[in-house]
C-alpha cells in the first residue's frame, strides 16, 4: 500500500519548527532588528498569512498524495459526527468572539495601532470550562471526520503532536504576560480536557 502517510507527518513536523520559529520572541526581535520599529505593527498580520498558507500546503499533500481508506462510517454514527463537527466549528467560533478574531489575525494592529489595549485574561464563556477551546473544538472537528484515509490518519497525528506541544510553548508566554492571575487559572481550569466538575473561576 503506497500512501503519503510519512511525507505529511514530514511535512507538518518541518511546518512546526518553521511555525514555532516564528511565533517566538526572538524571531520578532530579529524582525524587527532588520525591518525597524514599523514591522512589530505587521507581524502578527504577515505571520498569520505565512501560517495560513503553510497549513494550505499541508491540506494539498494529504488531497494530493497517493491515499487508502481505512474506514467510512455509515448512519446514524456519520449524522452524529458531523453534527459534533458543527458544535465543534460553532465553539470554536465563539471562542475567537471571546479572545477577538481581529487581534487574533493581527488586523486591528496593524490598521488601527492607536487602538491598542493590554492583553486581558478572558476566563468566562468558553473559557470558564477549558483554557484552550479553541485547540479542544479543532481536534475533535479533525478526529470527528466520517471518512478516515491514512494521508488524513497522518495530518491527524501530526497537528495533534503538534498543537499539544504548542499548547505548552504558549502556556509559558501567558504565565510571562499575565502572571500570577494566569497560574491561578491553570489550578482551577484544564488545558485541554473540558473541567465540567470544576467550580467556576473568580473573575
Amino acid at each position: 500500500m503506497h500512501t503519503g502517510f510519512w511525507w505529511i507527518l514530514l511535512a507538518i513536523a518541518v511546518y512546526g519548527v518553521i511555525h514555532s520559529w516564528l511565533a517566538s520572541t526572538r524571531s520578532k526581535e530579529l524582525a524587527k532588528k532588520w525591518f525597524g520599529e514599523q514591522i512589530c505593527r505587521a507581524y502578527r498580520f504577515i505571520f498569520v498569512i505565512i501560517a495560513t498558507i503553510g497549513a494550505l500546503g499541508l491540506v494539498y499533500l494529504v488531497i494530493t498524495l497517493p491515499d487508502a481508506r481505512i474506514y467510512l462510517l455509515t448512519m446514524p454514527w456519520i449524522l452524529l459526527t458531523i453534527t459534533v463537527q458543527v458544535l465543534c466549528f460553532a465553539g470554536a467560533l465563539a471562542s475567537l468572539r471571546q479572545t477577538g478574531m481581529f487581534e487574533l489575525l493581527g488586523i486591528r494592529r496593524l490598521l488601527h495601532p492607536e487602538l491598542e489595549q493590554p492583553p486581558v485574561l478572558v476566563i468566562s464563556g468558553m473559557y470558564y470550562w477549558v483554557r484552550h477551546p479553541l485547540y479542544v473544538c479543532g481536534l475533535l472537528f479533525l478526529w470527528l471526520m466520517p471518512a478516515m484515509t491514512w494521508n488524513i490518519l497522518a495530518f491527524n497525528i501530526g497537528v495533534t503532536v503538534y498543537v499539544t506541544i504548542g499548547v505548552f510553548l504558549e502556556e509559558k508566554k501567558l504565565v510571562a504576560e499575565f502572571g500570577e492571575p494566569y497560574t491561578d487559572y491553570q489550578k482551577r481550569v484544564p488545558m485541554l480536557f473540558p473541567g465540567f466538575w470544576l467550580k467556576r473561576p473568580e473573575k
